[in-house]
């Protein structure tokens, strides 16, 4: 029988930024290793071994065999290389189990794989386990190799003999370990596996895995008969132990002759695979290191002489290759030629070759002004080994008349209103406004971006993208605040119903775009409009289209939701909130709406309609109730809802019946646990709960139970601890409890164990008594602001623990030098480097001045005690904003041969020098040849005998913007008297 090698290799696409190491978590330089794995020790085809293989889980030690870190993948497909610093790892594997079956981290040899309950409560392995190791070295090795097998048996029972009366209750194995080391050895604790049977004819049939049974026993099967309404129980041994990779075929005939009862067995074993006649190889991409594409128009609609910058995005149709390709005019390696008409773009980087779509480009000018917007994406866009590809970019089309006066129109009002209007809205060409979306057809048909595409998206959208979605879930990234300023209010010109194929209108962002006075009455006849999201200062709405599917509405002066938004039958998300932005500082955080800013007195519509809706937001005023109708929402599709404000929240039981409703926002000043508890019952992954009143007596033991929550959020709640019930909280990945500063002690025993290895993220920035590990930590100041010309800083760690520090920027723009504690590693550190100390301290950070022309002039200081417990010190320097290159001799100097020629430099950029020989013999080398900020150069003069005299020109120039001091050099034989003081010698 041949052996079968699969081989399954993922590579990834990696575009070049430049010529530095690929970074590992933005710290430590990296390589990458691609996975691969074969099959031969279980005896697969590569189909098999795909199909067989899910949830598989790399395990990474280092060389000292200490945990290093652990990775999931959903199935081989998925599966994706590995960045690792340079140095030697061994990779384990484990497949087909959930990862709280996994335990015992710290090394390999503690792993432990165990047997996991049903909702019965009975022992069941779900699938068939696969384990293997690989030994690598990073920066060697360039794959890791693994062979998988399996580390269960299989289990065949055949059933017959039952007449007459006679049934099978349960086939159960024993004897069978609960839980095994990786290397397949058995564990003490023993289990009783469950066989799930089923009938098939007269025979009944059954199929498990099974943990190899130990080694001093034979495994047994306990077959529980009921025989006339009697329970008879019998147990047989079997002729060997449970094997792994193997397959036990065990035949059991019941005999019940006179009122004797056993069971007769006979078993057979084979090897768990397929045998197959050839081997099998996966076939594995071609990719290109390099491309050219050439952009031609279908009909020339831009001055190709304007173009300065191209961006283009490629999708593949699996998704798993797209890749980006960016060129700006002038540069080496990623420049724009021009030939003719035709755009030629170079790109360096590794893509695979293949069937793409271009579904994006931007083609920009020097001002950064929009010159082509792509009408449609460019299919079957073929990339091979040519390295070249031609893209036909279609025209763009002409806009209609009607919509075009109207977009016009809704500039003019917005400008006469004093609106800022957005930047690119600029000429009368609105193909080329962003924000602005037409049809082929040359029809308007959205203004702003869309939110509807992403709840559309069958809901695989991550967890950023859910909260952006709407003003009244969890912060944007960057809270924006017009503090004692109000939003201009402005109205919609008439001509804006001309728009009649408008399908999205999103202007609801109040700081960009204002307010609008009222949504006028005609909106209703833009029959196609399907998303409608606006800031407004009306009282109530109008009738709306009937076929809105987004609606959102921001207002402080909406007193009443109208019984018409009831009616609209295809919303699936409804918004009804106040304006994201803030004119005081009662908030420093933007995860909550502005609650008091809410008037919403009566909400009149009937949600019983609304089966589409997919989330709900609304905010109601502190004298306003929420209507018993709300809990009447069918809710088959209903995934996100949050209640903020009201007089009062409470959660009837009859919520459970949104199955699969998944995020969950409720905040009010007095809603207590008691008011809620019916929640518990739903499958929730995300929950935010705001009320001051909520743990003052203590969080409540129901909510630490709900095990499907991966997001809390418990935002000022009035906490004083963590209970251990939250233990039970076995998916949580977030842990966010802002704005309580009572909380002390630290997390429980579960949730430690989460966040020691990585799992768990806790947010509690003012809790000073809390530490989730119980390490405690203080560093201050949290911020830097660092003028232009640099400066030196303090920076103290109070602790009563080992810590380490270190400072996350590129480049040597900052120093931090030990200055007073106890310190294990005391070295100054200067980019990348690491000090460590233990108990308080004090460290000076002292700070370059800053470099004209240079990205990077922020940076952070980490300092961590423990595992996780760590706080920083955000560093960010202003912008040079004129560059200097100054030199102490400013024109001119006279030299005698062999004399020293020192030149200082007062530099705030990169520099460099050259020599040139204008008359006669001599030269000056001047060293270094090139430099950054302040410097001194120094060179001898030389010339040959019997040469009386030469002129030398030394040039400084600047790397950022060419300029140059000219410093001419006049050198004379030793023979010659100058004047002493002529020269720079020092």
């Amino acid at each position: 029988m041949k052996k079968i090698l699969y081989t399954l290799v993922v590579l990834s696409t990696v575009l070049f930024t430049g010529c530095r190491e690929d970074q590992l978590e933005g710290e430590v330089p990296g390589k990458e290793v691609t996975l691969t794995f074969s099959s031969r020790s279980a005896d697969l085809s590569a189909e098999a071994l795909s199909k067989e293989i899910n949830k598989l889980h790399l395990l990474i030690f280092n060389e000292d065999g200490s945990f290093s870190q652990k990775k999931e993948f959903a199935s081989l497909a998925d599966v994706t290389p590995v960045k690792l610093p340079l140095g030697t790892y061994t990779f384990a594997y484990l497949s087909n189990i959930d990862r709280e079956q996994i335990s015992g981290l710290e090394s390999l040899d503690d792993i432990v794989v165990t047997l996991q309950t049903d909702a019965n409560g009975d022992i069941i392995l779900p699938g068939s386990i696969f384990s293997g190791t690989d030994k690598i070295t990073v920066g060697e090795d360039k794959t890791s190799d693994a062979s998988l097998s399996r580390m269960v048996g299989r289990l065949d029972v055949n059933v017959s003999g039952l007449k007459g009366g006679v049934e099978l209750q349960s086939v159960t194995l024993l004897g069978s370990p609960k839980s095994v080391s990786f290397n397949g050895t058995p564990k003490d604790t023993k289990a009783q596996l469950k066989v799930p049977m089923s009938k098939d004819g007269e025979l009944m049939m059954g199929q498990a895995v099974a943990f190899p049974t130990c080694i001093d026993s034979l495994a047994r099967l306990e077959f529980v008969i009921v025989e006339n309404g009697e329970i008879k129980t019998y147990v047989s041994t079997l002729k060997n132990k449970v094997e792994a990779n193997k397959i036990h075929t065990i035949n059991a005939k019941v005999n019940v002759v006179g009122g004797v009862f056993d069971v007769d067995i006979q078993m057979s074993l084979e090897e768990w695979g397929a045998t197959e006649s050839e081997d099998i190889t996966a076939t594995q991409k071609v990719y290109i290191d390099s491309l050219k594409v050439k952009i031609v128009m279908e009909a020339m609609s831009l001055n190709v002489e304007q173009v300065k910058e191209i961006y283009m995005n490629f999708l593949d149709p699996g998704r798993e290759n797209s890749f980006s390709v960016h060129g700006n005019k002038g540069e080496e390696y990623y420049g724009i030629d021009i030939s003719g008409d035709t755009l030629i773009l170079h790109s360096r980087g590794r893509v695979a070759c293949g069937n793409y779509t271009m579904d994006y480009i931007t083609i920009q000018d020097s001002s950064y002004n929009r010159l082509y917007a792509l009408p449609a994406p460019v299919q079957n866009v073929v990339i091979d080994t040519t390295c070249c590809v031609v893209i036909v970019l279609p025209k763009m089309p002409d806009v209609a008349a009607t919509d075009k006066a109207a977009v016009l129109e809704l500039r003019a009002a917005m400008q006469a209103a004093g609106v800022e209007i957005p930047s690119s809205w600029k000429g009368d060409n609105i193909n080329l406004w962003y924000e602005i979306e037409l049809n082929a057809e040359g029809r308007v048909i959205g203004i702003g971006y869309s939110d509807l595409d992403d709840y559309e998206d069958d809901y695989s959208r991550n967890r950023v993208a859910k909260t952006a979605a709407s003003a009244n879930t969890a912060s944007k990234a960057i809270a924006r605040t017009l503090t004692g300023e109000q939003a201009i209010a402005w109205s919609l010109p008439t001509s804006f119903k001309e728009l009649t194929a408008l399908k999205c209108f999103n202007m609801s962002d109040g700081e960009y775009y204002g307010v609008l006075t009222e949504i006028p009455s005609f909106i209703k006849e833009l029959s196609n409009l399907e998303e409608l999201s606006v800031s407004v200062n009306s009282a109530t709405l109008p009738e709306l289209p009937a076929g809105l599917k987004y609606l959102e509405v921001k207002s402080k002066t909406l007193t009443q939701i109208p019984a018409h938004i009831g009616d609209l039958t295809q919303l699936q998300v409804l918004i009804m909130g106040v304006p994201d932005y803030e004119e005081d500082d009662e908030y420093d955080y933007d995860y909550l709406p502005l609650l008091s800013q809410a008037s919403v007195a009566s909400i009149e519509m009937d949600f019983g309609k609304l089966a589409e809706l997919k989330a709900l937001y609304l905010v109601g005023g502190a004298n306003c109730e929420i209507p018993d109708g709300l809990w009447n929402l069918p809710g088959g599709s209903l995934r996100e809802l949050g209640l903020y404000g009201f007089s009062r929240i409470q959660v009837p039981v009859l919520v459970s019946k949104w199955s699969v409703l998944e995020d969950l926002s409720l905040a009010n000043a007095v809603m207590a646990p008691s008011d809620i508890e019916a929640i518990k019952n739903l499958n929730l992954t995300d929950l935010m709960i705001y009320s001051p009143v909520f743990g003052q007596s203590g969080l409540p033991a129901w909510l630490g139970g709900m095990s499907s929550i991966e997001y809390l959020t418990l935002f000022d709640c009035g906490i004083t601890s963590i209970p251990e019930s939250f233990s039970g909280l076995t998916g949580l990945r977030d842990l966010d409890i802002p704005r309580n500063p009572n909380l002390t002690g630290i997390l429980p025993t579960g949730l430690l164990e989460r966040y020691n290895a990585g799992e768990l993220y806790v947010y509690a920035p003012e809790s000073k008594g809390f530490s989730p590990d119980g390490t405690w930590l203080e560093v201050t100041p949290e911020r830097i602001n660092v003028p232009v010309e640099g400066g030196v800083y303090e920076v103290e760690i109070k602790t009563d623990s080992e810590w380490t520090c270190s400072f996350a920027s590129d480049g040597d723009c900052v120093t931090v030098i030990p200055e007073q504690g106890e310190f294990i590693q005391a070295d100054s550190i200067t980019g990348a480097g690491i000090l460590t100390g233990r108990g308080n301290a004090t460290l000076k950070v002292v700070m370059k001045e800053a470099l004209y022309g240079s990205w990077r002039c922020t940076g952070q200081l980490n300092v961590r005690v423990g595992q996780r417990n760590t706080e920083s010190v955000s560093i960010e320097q202003a912008e040079a904003q004129e560059e200097r290159l100054e030199t102490s001799v400013k024109d001119s100097c006279s030299l005698m041969a062999g004399d020293m020629f020192v030149l200082d430099v007062s530099s705030n950029t990169e520099w460099e020098v050259r020599s040139e020989i204008i008359d006669g013999e001599g030269w000056l080398n001047m060293e270094p040849s090139y430099g950054t900020g302040n410097g001194t150069l120094t060179g001898v003069l030389e010339m040959p005998d019997g040469v009386a005299s030469c002129t030398i020109l030394v040039r400084l120039y600047s790397l950022r913007t060419g300029r140059e001091r000219a410093i001419l050099v006049t050198g004379h034989s030793k023979s010659v008297e100058i004047p002493r003081d002529s020269t720079n010698m020092k």
